[in-house]
């Protein structure tokens, strides 16, 4: 069974938030090693990187959510970057259990006023 989620972020929305919640913010949608990967970046670019991310969490939840008993939250997976700067999703070991033979990829993309990220999952039929 394959499945894919979406989504779009407007860049000043993540911006917004940031500057209006600060580290409550962040640190309710992020993982501490995605935060300093974001502000490794210089101005604009530090909201591009977290919308980017914080679109990849919401396209999983919408790729998962129909494969997951629990209800799935931001803090479920983590966008990590493999050698070669490709971003990889790593995932709660609740829902690693929950979907042990999936296939997950995810790909992020930001230009002008959005971040988009597709996250693509493949799960083996049992038969």
């Amino acid at each position: 069974m394959t499945n894919i989620g979406i989504d779009l972020v407007k860049i000043s929305r993540i911006q917004h938030a940031v500057e209006r919640w600060g580290d409550r913010f962040l640190k309710r949608v992020f993982s501490s090693q995605e935060i300093d990967y974001c502000y490794q970046k210089k101005g604009r670019a530090i909201y591009a990187s977290l919308a980017a991310r914080f679109a990849a969490k919401e396209a999983f939840i919408k790729a998962v959510s129909e494969h997951v008993q629990e209800p799935v939250s931001w803090k479920d997976c983590e966008i990590g970057i493999l050698e070669g700067g490709k971003p990889t999703l790593l995932v709660s070991e609740c829902f690693r259990k929950q979907l042990f033979d999936a296939n997950l990829q995810v790909s992020l993309s930001h230009d002008g006023d959005y971040a988009i990220a597709l996250v693509f999952l493949n799960i083996q039929s049992h038969k």
